[in-house]
Order: structure tokens, then sequence, then C-alpha cells
């Protein structure tokens, strides 16, 4: 270990003394710089002011996407029930249950009788929907024959949040449409 002499201890005795020209040069060019207490609580009102204005737009968003995405499972499916209906030639029902915002697709005429069934829940994820108001001529089905003719034309409504979209099934053409705006219930 070195030995330190008289001078060297007096120079290492006024660096640690407390004031501007107490610590080596390099040292005295570094500047600490931090944000007061004000910035800090402005920029926290500015984002939490921007959270407030983005959160019933995101809302509004997630409802129009579930209740798009529903009714165009609902097409799927009268769609699919109709060429299923073609190709096998034989009926395909489609029942709508609007107390349990359930629908149901199978072959044949009864459920009951069905050796292909498909149940789905429009409440669970991804959709979070509901159907309202089924009238296929006063009946919740449409039945497509072997010849994917739809035996009744009518309306389903989907709906999910503050948004619905309208189903139609044509009776004479059996094409199936959704209303390009939302309908009011």
């Amino acid at each position: 270990m070195r030995r330190l002499t008289r001078s060297t201890r007096l120079l290492a005795g006024r660096m640690c003394v407390s004031g501007p020209r107490s610590f080596p040069r390099s040292l005295s060019g570094i500047s600490r710089r931090s944000f007061s207490l004000v910035e800090l609580v402005l920029v926290l009102a500015i984002i939490s002011t921007l959270a407030l204005i983005a959160a019933p737009r995101y809302a509004n968003a997630l409802s129009r996407y579930r209740v798009d995405l529903a009714a165009q499972r609902v097409i799927a499916d009268l769609s699919l029930a109709q060429a299923q209906a073609k190709a096998t030639s034989n009926s395909w029902t489609v029942s709508f249950n609007d107390a349990a915002d359930t629908y149901t697709f199978f072959d044949g005429t009864t459920f009951a009788s069905a050796t292909q069934k498909t149940a789905v829940d429009l409440t669970e994820p991804p959709y979070h929907a509901s159907i309202a108001s089924p009238d296929f001529d006063g009946d919740a089905q449409v039945i497509f024959d072997g010849y994917g003719v739809a035996d009744s034309g009518g309306t389903v409504i989907v709906r999910s949040g503050g948004f619905r979209k309208l189903i139609t099934l044509d009776g004479a053409t059996s094409k199936i449409v959704v209303a390009a705006k939302e309908v009011e219930l």
C-alpha cells in the first residue's frame, strides 16, 4: 500500500471540504435535473383527461364491433344451413331462442330426430350480444328444404350495447341480408 505524504493528505482533505471548489473538475460539470411535483401532477391530469375522453369512444367501438360480429355469425350460420340443405338434399332448420340468446341449426325438421346439431350462444365471448324479436312468419325458426329454399321469410335482430343489426331473410329468394344501418328496437 502506498503511503501518503503530508501534501497528499492535505490535498485529499481539501477535496472533502464542501463547497463549489471541493469537487474535482470532472464532477462539477454534471447537473442533476428532476421534475417538480407540479409538473408530475400536470402530466397526470392531462393523461387522465385523455383517458376520460377515450373511454366512452372505446366502449361504443367495442359494442359496434360485437354487434357486427354477432350479425355476421348469424348470417354465416343461416347460409351454412342453406348450403347443407342443398348439399344433402335434406331439410335443415335454424331455430332461435331469444329468451336464452341462443340459436341452433340442425338437419331435419325436428331437433329430437336430428343427427347433426350445432348450438350457438351469442352471450359468450367474443360476441356478448343478444337476440331480439326473431320472426319468420310468426315462428322463431326457419326451415330450408332440400333445394335450399326457406319455408318463410323473416327477420331477427342482434344487439349489443346500444347497437342493433337487423338480419332479413327474403322468403321469395331465400337471400340473407343485414341492414346497412343500426335499427331502433
